[in-house]
């Protein structure tokens, strides 16, 4: 899996490709300032997500208590909303890391990309080759009748008087 990195941790993100605002808290630092009830709490983070979910017909975060995934997962656009309340530092560092992380999957996508080019042109070259054999196996016959015609008709023939 293609994760996002942001000083030096790992962002969770849940089944729906949502990031962990805890992970990024952490990441930011841990100040209890920037906690991610905080975040939530402010009224232009409640715009953004009504926003989000009008636009988008999609929730823009979901809440997740107890267990190992436990968190306060958002989306992309949030994460960023995020970023730039905590620090314009910060804000830089989530962006570089969703960048390269873009960039990294659009790599694996053309290398997947080249690999099955790769296939369907072997398979291309493999059957074409099927059909060469084939013709060949039937030419083969008469090439063979062919040779041999030639073959006496340039024999001399021997006439006993």
């Amino acid at each position: 899996m293609n994760h996002l990195i942001i000083s030096s941790m790992a962002i969770r993100q849940d089944g729906n490709g949502q990031f962990c605002l805890n992970d990024l808290h952490r990441a930011a630092g841990g100040l209890p300032k920037h906690r991610p009830g905080q975040f939530m709490r402010l009224e232009t983070t409640k715009g953004l997500v009504y926003e989000i979910q009008c636009a988008d017909q999609r929730s823009a975060f979901q809440i997740i208590n107890g267990g190992p995934q436990r968190g306060t997962y958002v989306c992309k656009e949030l994460v960023y909303a995020y970023a730039m309340w905590v620090s314009p530092a910060f804000c830089l560092k989530v962006i570089r890391a969703y960048d390269q992380q873009q960039n990294n999957a659009m790599g694996l996508y053309q290398q997947l990309q080249a690999l099955i080019a790769e296939e369907v042109s072997t398979q291309v070259r493999a059957s074409f080759g099927s059909r060469l054999m084939l013709e060949r196996k039937r030419a083969i016959p008469l090439l063979r009748e062919r040779r041999e015609r030639i073959e006496s008709e340039l024999q001399p023939e021997l006439f006993i008087h």
